[in-house]
């Protein structure tokens, strides 16, 4: 009788476990245009395009740190996000998997809005300077940001040579420049970035996302996503109307001053032209 009721626990705590456990991957999202009419709408179809982050690391680095160890936009206390459930993998890998504030929605396109501003003072020095402080330790040591768009990650691809693109499932967080202008990772793709012994902070994201398109029903499905992170000295936020890097000077950090970094944002979406199958 005793070994029956072990038995109960055992398989309720089983059925129990897989019902918290998300398992990504198994089912795709599908995705419609809120410009849709409604008779053209798939009943399970979502408008919204969630963005989650995850944990940072490094090469350069034996420690991970979770995204709110840094100074970065939090999503707003009124937007009652909820942080996704990690899975048995994702715990035991490390995964830290929490909800962003950055808000997109499928098929439009937002060409630079504002996240947050950060702002630090120079008479605060045990406190913001701190955080500052962190912030361009960690540039030095080349930590990467890891996105996650409906259960895949958003990767960033930039040139080796004239002909290849390298693609990695994260993004540094800004780069730098040496004493002697040597350029550090990822401060190589830009020209702009040419001060020496200068910390650049990656401040603005655009995101191309690519996505597969039924035509019989306009139903969609994401099938990558790309990001191209930029520094952008955004000046006067209460103006700022433009993310175009060909008008604007890169976000150096500067310490021991006034001094604030505006977080934004930009985001595309692109319909592929290869065909998909076997989707469901």
């Amino acid at each position: 009788m005793m070994s029956k009721f072990y038995l109960f626990i055992v398989i309720f705590a089983v059925v129990n476990l897989s019902h918290q456990l998300y398992l990504p991957g198994l089912a795709p999202v599908v995705y419609c245009s809120a410009s849709l009419p409604s008779d053209n709408h798939n009943t399970i179809c979502k408008n919204e395009v969630k963005l989650y982050v995850n944990r940072l690391d490094s090469e350069e680095s034996f420690l991970p740190y979770e995204y709110h160890h840094f100074d970065f936009c939090e999503p707003e206390d009124d937007m009652k996000v909820v942080d996704p459930v990690e899975n048995l993998g994702q715990v035991v890998f490390g995964e830290r998997i929490r909800a962003s504030p950055y808000n997109i929605s499928f098929g439009n396109k937002e060409s630079c809005r504002k996240v947050c501003t950060k702002q630090y003072t120079k008479n605060d020095k045990d406190n913001n300077q701190k955080k500052l402080k962190f912030l361009k330790k960690n540039i030095g040591l080349n930590y990467q940001q890891h996105w996650i768009i409906d259960n895949m990650p958003v990767t960033w691809c930039y040139p080796v040579d004239e002909k290849q693109n390298y693609c990695s499932t994260g993004f540094p967080i800004g780069c730098y420049v040496d004493k002697n202008l040597e350029k550090k990772n990822a401060c190589v793709i830009d020209p702009l970035f040419n001060t020496k012994d200068t910390y650049y902070v990656f401040n603005h994201l655009h995101l191309i996302i690519t996505y597969y398109e039924q035509q019989e029903d306009k139903a969609s499905y994401i099938i990558s996503i790309n990001a191209q992170p930029r520094s952008i000295d955004h000046g006067n936020t209460a103006t700022m109307t433009t993310c175009n890097l060909d008008s604007i000077h890169p976000m150096a950090i500067q310490l021991n001053t006034d001094f604030d970094i505006t977080y934004s944002f930009s985001y595309e979406f692109v319909v592929s032209t290869d065909k998909v199958s076997d989707i469901n």
